[in-house]
C-alpha cells in the first residue's frame, strides 16, 4: 500500500480534535485470505482513513480480478489503532458482489 512510513516513526502520536498531529491507522483485510497490516499509515483525520479504506478496497478488486468478485463471497477491511490486527477497530469496509443470472 503505497507511501507507508516504517512502524514506530510516529506511532506515539494521538489524532486529537483540534491537533495538527496525526494517527497511524492500520488496514486488515480479508479477500480470500487474510493480510493484518503490521506498519499502518500516519492520517490527519478518520475521514482520511475511511478514505484510504476505499480506494484500498478499489486496489483489491482491481488487483484480485473481477470474475472472483461476483462469488457472493464478502471482501472485509476493517482498521485498527494497533498494528497486527490487534487494537480498537476503528471502523470496517464490507463488500459483497453477487450475479443473478
Amino acid at each position: 500500500m503505497g507511501d507507508r512510513q516504517r512502524a514506530g516513526e510516529t506511532a506515539d502520536k494521538k489524532g486529537l480534535p483540534g491537533s495538527d498531529l496525526a494517527m497511524r491507522y492500520y488496514f486488515h483485510y480479508k479477500n480470500g485470505h487474510e493480510h493484518l497490516d503490521p506498519y499502518g499509515i500516519d492520517l490527519e483525520t478518520i475521514a482520511d482513513a475511511k478514505s484510504e479504506a476505499i480506494r484500498l478496497s478499489s486496489e483489491l478488486l482491481t488487483e484480485y480480478g473481477m470474475p472472483s468478485t461476483w462469488t457472493g463471497k464478502r471482501m472485509k477491511i476493517w482498521v485498527t489503532d494497533e498494528p497486527s490486527g490487534n487494537g480498537h477497530t476503528l471502523f470496517s469496509l464490507s463488500l459483497t458482489a453477487t450475479e443473478y443470472a
